[in-house]
């Protein structure tokens, strides 16, 4: 399994949301007052309208997230404010997640324009393939490659 595919496993809303319920289950927050003191920030977190606002901004979570909301407000409200939280931390790691994946396939097409060239000593470089070889190169474009 390659860094790709790891990061589009773990980062797909299904597979988050599922981490958020596994999460749910084993917080306990019985021990804990569930009303926040006036002026605390967290309490605008938690509720429906930021569950709302984070199925609107990334409507591809909306159906996984959602699910997960219901079952985590039955079995353990107490917690809900907090993967309410971590929802929304998807709105970061998501897109993100999405734009490493695109900068690894790009890197990797660039790369795969290259053929391996044995260096002296030990590290190997690689050059980019041209119509006439690579017995046109000067240093410029060689230092280019190894930066």
């Amino acid at each position: 399994m390659d860094y790709r595919t790891v990061l589009e496993q773990v980062y797909s809303p299904t597979a988050y949301a599922g981490r958020l319920s596994r999460l749910a289950v084993m917080l306990d927050r019985s021990d804990r007052r569930r009303e926040l003191p006036d002026g605390d920030t967290r309490k605008r977190l938690g509720g429906i309208d930021s569950v709302h606002r984070i199925m609107r901004a990334l409507p591809e979570v909306r159906e996984p997230f959602w699910r997960t909301f219901v079952e985590v407000a039955k079995t353990n409200p107490g917690a809900l404010r907090y993967i309410v939280m971590l929802m929304a931390l998807y709105l970061h790691l998501g897109p993100f997640s999405k734009h490493v994946i695109g900068e690894v396939d790009r890197r990797i097409a660039e790369l795969d324009g290259m053929h391996p060239v044995r260096a002296v000593g030990s590290s190997a470089r690689a050059r980019p393939v041209n119509a006439t070889g690579n017995s046109n190169w000067n240093n410029e474009q060689v230092q280019a490659v190894n930066s």
